[in-house]
Formats: structure tokens, sequence, C-alpha cells
């Protein structure tokens, strides 16, 4: 959902990108309640390479200390993805959410994770 924009004039190619990012949550392993895991937060589908990433447990904000980030890799279409890894924990009633907010659409986009529905195999991403 982007064109690729070149200038007979310059050499130089500009990409105008229009969708928001896509994401997707999901554990790094199997959930098993009280076994620490990873959760991973897929982020794709942007351009200019740069997304501002957030995790809640919990309704809470967790601390950036406790996340981290892979570098931005381009892809074919040059658009951009990442992933943003969290350490945790499942316990039953838990809720992780992943937030993703790209500078070029101005909108938050929010993944969802829940131990309990994961141990169903399934996940939700908007």
């Amino acid at each position: 959902a982007g064109k690729i924009l070149v200038s007979c004039n310059e050499p130089l190619r500009m990409y105008y990108h229009t969708s928001s990012p896509f994401s997707q949550i999901y554990s790094k392993q199997e959930t098993e309640l009280g076994v620490p895991n990873t959760l991973i937060c897929f982020v794709n589908d942007f351009h200019p390479p740069f997304v501002d990433i957030t995790w809640t447990k919990n309704g809470q904000l967790v601390d950036r200390s406790e996340i981290s980030q892979t570098q931005y890799y381009s892809n074919s279409d040059f658009s951009f993805r990442t992933m943003s890894y969290l350490n945790f924990t499942p316990q039953e009633n838990d809720i992780y959410t992943c937030s993703v907010h790209h500078i070029r659409n101005k909108v938050k986009k929010t993944a969802w994770f829940s131990p309990k529905q994961a141990r169903k195999s399934t996940f939700t991403h908007l």
C-alpha cells in the first residue's frame, strides 16, 4: 500500500508508505503457567524505520529496562520490520499488550496476549 517515486533528474528513490504497521504478539515457547517465557511483538510493514513500542501488564506500563528490541530490518518493498521482547512468567489472569506507534500515521495499534487464551493456541492482533 505504497508507491515508489523515481525522479528522472535524481537517482534517489523515495518511498511513500501509507498503511499502518502490522503487529502480532506471541510467546517464544508454548505457554505454561508459572514457567518463564518470552513474549515477542512482531511489527512489520512500516516506513520510515522508526516505531515506538510499549508493553503493559494488566494495564500497567512495563518499564523500558525490561524490554529489548531488534534493529530495523528492511523488506523487499522498502518497508521495515522489527521485534520487541519481554521476558515474563505466565499467570492465569494476566493480560499483556504491545502497543506500536508510528510517526507517519499518528495511530497507536495494540496487540493483546493472555496466557489463559494462549494455552488454547490463540493470539490476537489488531
